[in-house]
C-alpha cells in the first residue's frame, strides 16, 4: 500500500472544560491518496493515540462510529507485514474483548466493518479526551456559502435542488450527505444517465469530434485522458436559507481523476436505484476546491473557495481557452455547412 501525504486543514476538537482551559484543540489533517491491491482512493486522516498506540483516524462525516483496525486480524487476513504500510495504523489489542461477539457495520459500496466495543484512552495533541464532539474548522476567504442541514438529519445532510452542466439542468431534488469518508458522487440512476449524456455531448461539441465516456470494470472512464480539457464543470445547487440557492462548482480537473496504468482517466460517479437509497452522497474528495466548516450546533455547513494555486489556475485557464477555441471552430464549421446547404 502506497500513500501520498499532503497537509490539508485542521481538525478542531471541542473538549470538556475539565480537560483543557481553552476547550479547543487543533490537530493536523492530511489528505492522502491510497493505492491498495491495484485500486486507488482518497481519504483524510488525523494522527491520534489510542491506549498510547499511534494511529491515523479517517475523518468521516458520513459515519457516527469511531473504530480502529485490530493488528492480529489484519495480519491474519492479509499478510504478517501488512501493518507496516497500513495507512491508518494497527491497534494491538491486549484484552479478551477482541475475541468477543462482533457487530457488523455495512457501508454503501458493499464493504463492511466488524467491530467489538472497547473503552480506552484517546489522546489528541497530548491531551487525554474522555468525551469528544468535533467538527472541521479551517481558514477561509470570503465570501462564504452557507448550506443548512435538513431538519430530519442527524448527520451532515443538506438538500440538493439540482445539477447544472453546460447550461443544461438535470432535475434531482433530494437529501445529499457531505461525506468525508467517500471520494464518490452517488446519485440516482436516472440522474447519472442524464449527466453522462450531457457531459459527452458537451465535450464532443467542444472537441469537434465524438468524446467517449464508457464503463469498464464497473468504473466510468474517459477513453482519451487528454479530452479532459473539453469537459464542462458540474454545478450543484443546494437549498439555502430563505430564497438563497448556494451553488458549488466542481471543475473537470477535480472530478476527472489522473490516468491509471492503462492511460485512461476515471470519473468518480456511481448510481443507485431509487428503491435502494433515498439520500445522495457527495464525497469530500470532489470538494477540494473549497474549505468546509462543519457547524453541527448551527445546523449548517459553510463553503469557501480555496485560493487557486498557480498550477490549478493555469490548468483552468488552459482548459477554458481550449474549450472556447474548439467550440468557436466547431460552431463556425457548422455555420458554413448550413450556408452551403441553403445556397
Amino acid at each position: 500500500m502506497l500513500t501520498t501525504r499532503l497537509p490539508l486543514a485542521a481538525l478542531s476538537v471541542i473538549l470538556p472544560q475539565s480537560v483543557t482551559a481553552s476547550k479547543e484543540l487543533r490537530l493536523p489533517v492530511y489528505f492522502r491518496e491510497v493505492h491498495d491491491m491495484g485500486n486507488r482512493d482518497y481519504c483524510m486522516v488525523t494522527p491520534v493515540k489510542a491506549d498510547k498506540q499511534s494511529l491515523n483516524l479517517q475523518i468521516d462525516t458520513g459515519s457516527d462510529s469511531l473504530f480502529v483496525v485490530e493488528k492480529e486480524f489484519l495480519e491474519r487476513t492479509l499478510s504478517p507485514a501488512t501493518c507496516e504500510d497500513f495507512t491508518f495504523g494497527c491497534y494491538d489489542c491486549h484484552t479478551h474483548l477482541c475475541k468477543t461477539e462482533v457487530e457488523e457495520t455495512r457501508h454503501m459500496d458493499g464493504t463492511c466493518a466488524y467491530t467489538v466495543q472497547h473503552r480506552g484512552a484517546l489522546e489528541l495533541g497530548g491531551q487525554t479526551i474522555p468525551d469528544v464532539d468535533f467538527g472541521l474548522v479551517v481558514g477561509y476567504k470570503k465570501p462564504m456559502l452557507i448550506v443548512p442541514l435538513t431538519e430530519e438529519a442527524d448527520g451532515w445532510e443538506a438538500t440538493m435542488e439540482g445539477l447544472d452542466v453546460d447550461g443544461e439542468s438535470i432535475p434531482v431534488r433530494m437529501p445529499i450527505l457531505i461525506d468525508s469518508g467517500s471520494s464518490i458522487l452517488w446519485i440516482p440512476y436516472e440522474a447519472l444517465s442524464a449527466l453522462l449524456k450531457v457531459l459527452a455531448l458537451s465535450a464532443s461539441k467542444a472537441a469537434g469530434r465524438w468524446v467517449r465516456l464508457e464503463v469498464q470494470d464497473k468504473e466510468l472512464v474517459l477513453s482519451n485522458c487528454s479530452d479532459r480539457v473539453y469537459l464542462p464543470p458540474l454545478e450543484l445547487r443546494f437549498r439555502g436559507r430563505g430564497d438563497q440557492r448556494p451553488m458549488i462548482v466542481i471543475p473537470p480537473e477535480i472530478y476527472v481523476e489522473d490516468p491509471r496504468l492503462g492511460g485512461m482517466c476515471t470519473l468518480p460517479f456511481r448510481f443507485f436505484r431509487g428503491d435502494s437509497l433515498s439520500t445522495a452522497v457527495l464525497g469530500l474528495n470532489l470538494l477540494r476546491k473549497y474549505y468546509l466548516h462543519f457547524q453541527y450546533v448551527e445546523r449548517q455547513i459553510r463553503f469557501a473557495e480555496v485560493a487557486e494555486s498557480e498550477d490549478l489556475a493555469e490548468f483552468a485557464r488552459t482548459s477554458r481557452r481550449e474549450q472556447r477555441k474548439r467550440r468557436k471552430s466547431f460552431d463556425d464549421s457548422q455555420a458554413k455547412k448550413r450556408q452551403t446547404l441553403t445556397s
